[in-house]
């Protein structure tokens, strides 16, 4: 279903030959960015939590080399590694769309006994993912010349957009490509993209806050928020975000690192 005014344009071949790890491949923006990235001539590693999207994205993109594991879990980023390494010896991209949700809950929402197990789980899967699975990866990225694209979120900009956890985990990702664009440069680059809200990204919410069985809604009326939210009036895609992370991985990216994109409909210039 496209909803946006836009309509992504490919010039397939911007990656041709790149090697790329794409974390949390198997839905959403994941899975838009590893299906970009094929189109575009990459090879791709998948790498996906749940076992039923590992086998869903395998039976659609037969290309795409898919590895079941945990992003937060040590021994399963190495495994990620290996397959990476035996397709080839440098790892030009490494993509983190990992990410969990609070579904808008302020700190007096939160049960006291929660919240640290809460914090500690939204800060794990969104903040820590990204800092494993680049310290696993930075061998073959320095050899590469490569880059690394974390996902943040308009909340990590605009307060208002989730609530206490979930908007400081983001704000936590801008401080993380920071950081290591400083440290890894000149060797690795390290940019960001922040979408606004997106349709069809099956986020789920942080068990540790009783959330875990809560999904982000993809009808109508969410379409119709979204809508309203934006400048642009757009409620935009997993296939149209996509065209972001494209963008920083080609080589029209390549004088950039510390900075993100802002596919979020204009959030940036409400009054």
């Amino acid at each position: 279903m496209q909803v946006s005014n836009a309509q992504p344009r490919s010039s397939a071949g911007r990656l041709t030959g790149r090697l790329a790890l794409v974390l949390g491949a198997g839905s959403g923006i994941g899975r838009a960015v590893a299906e970009a990235f094929v189109a575009e001539g990459a090879h791709v590693v998948g790498f996906e939590l749940s076992a039923k999207k590992c086998t869903d994205l395998k039976a659609a993109q037969p290309d795409i080399e898919v590895i079941e594991g945990d992003a937060c879990s040590r021994s399963d980023l190495a495994r990620a590694v290996v397959a990476s390494s035996r397709i080839a010896a440098e790892l030009d991209l490494l993509v983190n769309c990992v990410g969990i949700f609070d579904f808008y809950r302020g700190l007096s929402e939160i049960d006291a006994d929660k919240l640290e197990r809460g914090f500690e789980d939204i800060y794990r899967v969104n903040v820590l993912s990204g800092l494993l699975a680049t310290q696993a990866c930075l061998p073959m990225l320095r050899q590469a010349k490569g880059l690394v694209i974390l996902t943040s979120s308009s909340s990590g900009f605009y307060p208002g957009r989730g609530g206490v956890l979930y908007v400081s985990s983001k704000f936590a990702i801008r401080g993380c490509v920071a950081a290591l664009a400083h440290e890894l440069a000149p060797d690795v680059r390290v940019n960001g993209v922040a979408p606004g809200g997106v349709l069809g990204t099956d986020i789920r919410g942080s068990r540790e806050l009783g959330l875990g069985a809560q999904r982000m809604r993809a009808d109508a009326e969410r379409v119709a928020d979204l809508q309203a939210l934006t400048p642009l009036k757009v409620a935009m895609t997993a296939d149209e975000i996509a065209q972001s992370y494209v963008f920083l991985a080609s080589d029209a990216g390549a004088g950039m690192t510390g900075e993100f994109l802002h596919p979020d409909g204009g959030l940036g210039i409400r009054g």
